[in-house]
């Protein structure tokens, strides 16, 4: 039971369920106080309740364009990545034929974990690969420079420009792959979507009834905590490009044959 609570859906379900409980609760409120505040004027009520709805359903349609933003800015950092990375292996050919294996075989492993730091749905892998990936572009950084140094050779500053664009890139990606929704603004949204529910409830008459607009804003924000933490919850941006990458590139030319049905990015 404890390995289910600590797999990564686990996370979500109970963010969900504990939404929906708070929603369901502040609809059964409401209706516990139309029963027993039943003299008050039902005009007022309706067009507080109305006013109410609409600035929860606003701030739930800003709240989706954020984090819908945050995914696509993400999906396309992916993108650049992989555009950084064959561009990177393109430039490795100035390098000496002694050292050009070397630099392929980081290359590759560079690609390798950042396709891992996507594909890893927990918080400390994303953090553990991201560092892994850092070190291996430090090592290659350090090949080109102590190249750069002993040649008089003009195209030896792009090769370096090109690895340097390895670093912005993931810190790029790294920027982008936090969280959009500040923790004040969801607890906004919260508040409204409670109130919502509450003032929604003193004007049902069915118990059935109550449960519609809880559920439905629940699945929403739901929704939307998911797009937000593309990295981490059930909705994820998915590495192709960078994939795609892995078997475009050609092997290292290390004598041992390259076989992509191998990679370790498959374990997936």
């Amino acid at each position: 039971m404890a390995y289910y609570f600590m797999l990564p859906a686990a996370d979500d379900i109970l963010l969900l369920a504990v939404m929906l409980l708070l929603l369901i609760m502040s609809a059964y409120i409401g209706r516990y106080l139309h029963y027993y505040r039943n003299k008050s004027r039902a005009g007022g009520v309706i067009i507080i309740t109305a006013g109410t709805l609409s600035l929860s359903v606003l701030l739930i349609g800003f709240a989706f364009s954020v984090s819908i933003n945050g995914f696509t800015t993400l999906k396309q950092a992916q993108v650049r990545e992989a555009q950084t990375i064959e561009k990177a292996w393109q430039y490795s050919l100035l390098l000496p034929a002694s050292v050009q294996p070397k630099a392929q075989e980081l290359l590759r492993q560079y690609l390798d974990q950042r396709i891992h730091f996507f594909r890893d749905s927990s918080l400390q892998g994303g953090r553990s690969w991201n560092q892994l990936s850092e070190d291996s572009q430090q090592k290659l950084w350090l090949l080109a420079v102590s190249e750069a140094t002993h040649s008089t050779l003009p195209v030896m500053d792009t090769l370096l420009t090109a690895y340097s664009e390895l670093r912005v890139s993931q810190q790029q990606t790294t920027a982008v792959s936090q969280r959009k929704l500040p923790d004040t603004a969801w607890l906004v949204i919260i508040a409204f979507a409670m109130a919502a529910c509450c003032l929604t409830g003193r004007l049902q008459r069915q118990g059935h009834s109550l449960l519609v607009l809880p559920v439905m804003i629940s699945l929403s924000l739901f929704l939307i905590a998911e797009i937000d933490t593309p990295g981490e919850g059930i909705i994820r941006v998915i590495p192709d490009d960078l994939e795609h990458a892995a078997f475009t590139l050609p092997p290292v030319n290390t004598g041992v044959k390259h076989d992509p049905t191998h990679s370790v990015y498959h374990a997936h």
